[in-house]
C-alpha cells in the first residue's frame, strides 16, 4: 500500500493475551480507507481491551450494561447547521474520523462460536468499526444488509493482499 498521510493510532491492553500486531491492525484499517476511496489524510484511533472497559463504555456511551465486541465513536458528524465550521484537524489536513473500541475476549468467544481463526474476527471487527466511522450503520434491514455486503468485500481484498499475514 502507497504512503497516505493517514495518522493511525493502535493501543492494545497490556496482559490481555492480544496475539497480533499494532502494525497489522494499521494494515486492516488502511486497507478499508483505501477501499472506501478515502483519499484525504485522516486519523483514526484503535483500542483493543478487555471486557471490563468495553463494559464500562457501553454502558456510559450507549447505556447498555453488557460488554460488546466493537464501539466505534464518529468525530465527523456535524449538526446540519454546523456546515461551515472548520475543526481544528482539518485546518492541520487531517481530519479526525474517531475511536474504534475491541474487546479481545469478545473476539476470542465469538471466533470459537462462529468457527473461524481469531485473525478473522479480528479482522471483521476493525472493518466493521471502521465501517461504522466512514457512516455507515445497520439500524435497520436494509442498512444492515450494505453494511454487511461491504464488509464481505473489504475482508475479500484484505485476504487477497494478504494483509492477514
Amino acid at each position: 500500500m502507497k504512503k497516505s498521510g493517514h495518522r493511525i493510532d493502535v493501543n492494545i491492553k497490556r496482559g490481555i493475551g492480544f496475539a497480533f500486531s499494532r502494525a497489522w491492525l494499521k494494515n486492516i484499517i488502511k486497507a478499508v480507507l483505501s477501499a472506501e476511496k478515502i483519499n484525504k489524510p485522516v486519523e483514526v484511533s484503535l483500542l483493543v481491551t478487555d471486557d471490563r472497559h468495553i463494559h464500562k463504555m457501553n454502558l456510559l456511551y450507549r447505556g447498555i450494561n453488557a460488554p460488546t465486541d466493537v464501539l466505534s465513536f464518529a468525530l465527523t458528524e456535524k449538526p446540519v447547521d454546523a456546515q461551515d465550521i472548520v475543526f481544528p484537524e482539518e485546518q492541520l489536513g487531517l481530519t479526525n474520523l474517531g475511536e474504534i473500541i475491541i474487546s479481545f475476549p469478545r473476539i476470542v468467544e465469538q471466533a470459537a462460536d462462529h468457527g473461524v481463526p481469531m485473525a478473522e474476527e479480528t479482522a471483521l471487527m476493525t472493518v466493521h468499526g471502521m465501517l461504522h466511522l466512514l457512516g455507515y450503520d445497520h439500524g435497520n434491514a436494509a442498512e444492515a444488509r450494505k453494511m454487511r455486503r461491504r464488509e464481505k468485500a473489504i475482508l475479500t481484498l484484505i485476504q487477497q493482499e494478504q494483509v492477514y499475514e
